[in-house]
């Protein structure tokens, strides 16, 4: 009986061992990252994300929601560097992994539609970033008859800092066409 017993326990913690590793070495990893973004240190925080990632991977398989806020992260110290171009595939996996396990009515979607919306418009890339805006806003207030001001307002305060760039930016190239037109000698408005 005894003998049973220990190699129950053996067996038990021989299992289990790996899975309790990666999940200490994941609160650490987290830890220190997450301590490191908040003192502004994006650099030195990146490997520690990344092993956020890498052990969440392995405890919780590649498509599970932890993973998209692990990716999102990862993302967001991306973005804080300027390097965008990291950062937009990040983003875009921690959308698609949460839209296909939350489904696309979720808050947790409606954040990733809003983080990839503020990525666009760090880009200048606003006519991108306006229809993930008014997804995310769709969802929110889809999902909450009356949705906290917080949340309200900043999403409707980016749709309408995104609005007025674009316009801004269409209302500049009207001007540059319009002043082209007049050095080649036709008539035109002012601007």
């Amino acid at each position: 009986m005894f003998v049973r017993r220990a190699l129950a326990l053996v067996l038990a913690v021989v299992w289990l061992w790996p899975a309790t590793l990666h999940a200490q070495a994941l609160r650490e990893a987290y830890r220190r990252g997450q301590a490191l973004y908040d003192a502004g240190q994006y650099e030195q925080a990146i490997p520690f994300w990344r092993k956020v990632l890498e052990f969440g991977e392995l405890e919780a398989g590649s498509d599970h929601p932890a993973i998209a806020t692990f990716l999102n992260n990862l993302a967001e110290l991306y973005r804080a560097q300027g390097r965008y171009e990291v950062a937009e595939p990040l983003h875009k996996r921690a959308l698609a992994i949460n839209e296909n396990a939350l489904g696309p009515n979720h808050p947790d979607v409606a954040t990733g539609l809003n983080n990839l919306a503020v990525l666009y418009d760090a880009q200048g890339r606003y006519e991108a970033a306006e229809p993930l805006r008014k997804r995310a806003l769709s969802v929110m207030v889809d999902l909450v008859p009356c949705p906290p001001r917080p949340i309200l307002h900043g999403i409707q305060g980016r749709r309408i800092t995104c609005y007025l760039q674009t316009k801004r930016k269409a209302e500049k190239a009207q001007c540059a066409a319009s002043k082209e037109r007049r050095r080649r000698g036709s008539s035109s408005a002012s601007c």
